[in-house]
């Protein structure tokens, strides 16, 4: 499950770098286009992450048995 989680990582920061920079080289113009897509590679990196903390809570956050 930590492996998954590193790779869930490493995603989100994929995202993170497309949201901001152009590492595909597309060299088109700041269009409303661009902007959308940019905003979906937003979006993505927020749902991931949030995915990646529920993960790291589940592995590192002990679980409490209750007893009744």
């Amino acid at each position: 499950m930590s492996i998954v989680t590193l790779g869930i990582v490493g995603y989100v920061l994929w995202r993170l770098v497309q949201t901001f920079f152009d590492p595909e080289n597309r060299g088109q113009p700041i269009n409303a286009k661009q902007i959308a897509r940019r905003l979906g590679y937003a979006c993505s990196a927020i749902g991931y992450t949030g995915s990646t903390e529920l993960v790291v809570a589940l592995l590192f956050i002990p679980l409490t048995v209750c007893r009744y």
